[in-house]
This record gives structure tokens, C-alpha cells and sequence, in this order.
């Protein structure tokens, strides 16, 4: 991934993903004020190479694309991203949950899709018309919950949630070697 430079830290007066609200409010007869953030849903796919016996991960964000079902942002991004075709048809709703409860409170659903070697129909990489930046990196299932718990190596979440999911639901059904 390219290096990134001249970072600047601003005040940000105005987004098209980012709106902030105070909450106020009275429990049990005191008056409460909590300070939010209103951002947008999300969709992330935890994607199983079963060729390789590896994840396949990116390392980028980027907003949703809000007229489509949440199944077919799933589908685009695996293609743009990584450059596997896979039907929406084929993914498979792991959960949605309330990402950063207390301040934001978005939506965020994540998917399991399989793929194969064979599935591969172009580069991946992204958008660069749209200025993406996308790295996309495999890491092998014997290293998946290191990389999960290493604190060293930036990840989300739902990165760590989605190892330990496939560890409890898929990895016993696996063949054994």
C-alpha cells in the first residue's frame, strides 16, 4: 500500500458521512445530555478461499453505495475489491449489529462468502477513478486467529468477530488433514 503523507488533522464543519447531534433527555426525573455521531450503515464479507485454505482480506475504506440491497454491495465490493464473482445469491447473513454503541450507533451487517481460485474474474484493487487505494492481502486459516488477536496489526472489530465466527461454525465442518 502506498505510504501516506502530509497528514492534517482539521475541524470538520460539514460531511456527507458524519452528523453530529446532542441528545437530551430526563431519567428518572434528571435532566441527561449525550452527544452522538449519525453515520451511515455498513457491510463487510468475511471471504474463505477454499482452494488456498486462506482469508481474503482488504486493507481500505469506503462509504456504501445506499440504492442497492445490502447483498449487492456485498457482491460489488468482493468483485471491485478483491476480483472474485460471486452471486449475492451465495452469501451467507452472518449477523448485523450496532457498531460503535454509545456514540454512533450504525448499522453494520456482516456476510460469509466462499470462493475459489476459479471464481477469480479480474485484478481487484478497487476503483482508481475513485481514488481507492486497496490492498488485498491472504492470510492462511493456521494464522487467522494470531493475526486476530495481534495487537500490532490494525483491524476492525468485526475482523476479530468474523475469525472467531468461522472458528466456531465452519472450521469443525472443514476435512481434516
Amino acid at each position: 500500500m502506498e505510504a501516506i503523507e502530509e497528514l492534517v488533522i482539521q475541524p470538520c464543519a460539514s460531511s456527507l458521512y458524519l452528523r453530529p447531534f446532542r441528545l437530551c433527555y430526563r431519567q428518572n426525573g434528571t435532566k441527561k445530555v449525550w452527544d452522538c455521531m449519525r453515520t451511515h450503515d455498513s457491510v463487510s464479507i468475511l471471504i474463505f478461499n477454499t482452494s488456498r485454505q486462506c482469508f481474503v482480506v482488504v486493507k481500505q475504506f469506503r462509504p456504501d453505495k445506499p440504492d442497492l440491497s445490502l447483498e449487492e454491495v456485498a457482491r460489488e465490493e468482493i468483485l471491485e475489491e478483491c476480483g472474485y464473482c460471486v452471486p449475492a445469491t451465495d452469501l451467507r447473513k452472518i449477523t448485523s449489529y450496532r457498531s460503535g454503541v454509545g456514540v454512533t450507533g450504525s448499522r453494520h451487517t456482516l456476510f460469509y462468502a466462499e470462493i475459489t481460485d476459479q471464481m477469480k474474474t479480474g485484478k481487484g484493487g478497487g476503483q482508481p477513478e475513485e481514488g481507492e487505494l486497496i490492498e488485498v492481502v491472504e492470510i492462511p486459516l493456521e494464522d487467522s486467529m494470531k493475526f486476530a488477536f495481534d495487537e500490532s496489526l490494525p483491524k476492525t472489530p468485526g475482523v476479530i468477530f468474523g475469525f472467531v465466527w468461522f472458528q466456531n461454525n465452519i472450521a469443525p465442518k472443514l476435512p481434516k488433514k
